[in-house]
């Protein structure tokens, strides 16, 4: 069975933020481009394998039991909801961000 893919407002944001600021501040449009369809495209598989990917383990309780897809410098968070088969994308970070004051 199909899970739903779907995008908290922080995560659109997030892969908004990373695409400025590859194009305004690296110069780079090519490369936030190819970057964002990477991301796109890893966490489309979703649907297929939510599970591939490994629980992320917090300093601290968080409110859903979060995954972490490393694509390149990035780390996409989400959680699973098995009652309506949904991925739920929460956050697209950068690696080196201080991640658990994020999520």
């Amino acid at each position: 069975m199909k899970y739903r893919v779907e995008y908290l407002g922080l995560a659109l944001e997030d892969l908004k933020e990373m695409v400025s600021y590859i194009t305004d501040e690296l110069g780079s449009p090519d490369s936030a481009s190819h970057l964002a369809t990477n991301i796109v495209e890893r966490i489309n598989t979703l649907s297929d394998f939510p599970y591939a990917y490994a629980v992320y383990i917090p300093i601290r309780p968080l409110s859903h039991e979060f995954r972490k897809m490393v694509v390149q410098n990035y780390s996409v968070y989400y959680w699973i909801d098995e009652a309506t088969k949904t991925a739920t994308v929460a956050r697209v970070l950068y690696n080196k961000r201080n991640i658990i004051s994020l999520l």
